[in-house]
């Protein structure tokens, strides 16, 4: 209840562009989550293309920078429950960048973990470089194994 609390009141000294983003994160990470339980990966795949189509004429790509789109996944995903992962972040980061008119480029890899298992990491790239999922991961151990686009 406190870390609620503490985040409204946090909430409330954004801006309203920063709040805006936010909200939309939140939104969107809640969807993405709830489209990992329910749908094929390929169907939600689709969606995330779809969805990450620029809106000409709402949003120009200068009312809003593709870091504070990154921010605004980051914060957002500490308030939705199950989406501090990096799939639903890179995928809710996609669908945002893409909307806003970043291009950007999701990419799934797998290594081998030190114990010997596989493990699976997802991460963003923007002209050819991470902008999300990749700061507290060394991104070139793993083996690319899908890569999707934001823009169709």
């Amino acid at each position: 209840m406190r870390k609620t609390l503490l985040g409204w009141r946090k909430f409330l000294q954004y801006t309203r562009a920063e709040q805006v983003l936010l909200v939309q994160a939140a939104l969107l990470l809640a969807a993405v989550r709830l489209g990992l339980y329910v749908l094929a990966f390929h169907s939600l795949r689709r969606l995330v293309q779809w969805a990450a189509r620029p809106t000409l004429g709402r949003h120009r790509p200068q009312s809003v920078s593709a870091s504070q789109i990154v921010w605004a996944v980051v914060v957002a995903s500490n308030y939705v429950p199950h989406t501090g992962t990096c799939l639903p972040r890179a995928l809710a980061g996609q669908v945002l960048l893409g909307h806003y008119g970043f291009p950007a480029r999701l990419h799934i890899g797998i290594a081998r973990a030190e114990n010997g298992l596989v493990e699976g990491h997802a991460w963003v790239e923007r002209d050819g470089n991470v902008v999300l999922g990749g700061i507290d991961t060394d991104i070139e151990r793993y083996i690319r194994i899908a890569g999707l686009e934001g823009n169709i």
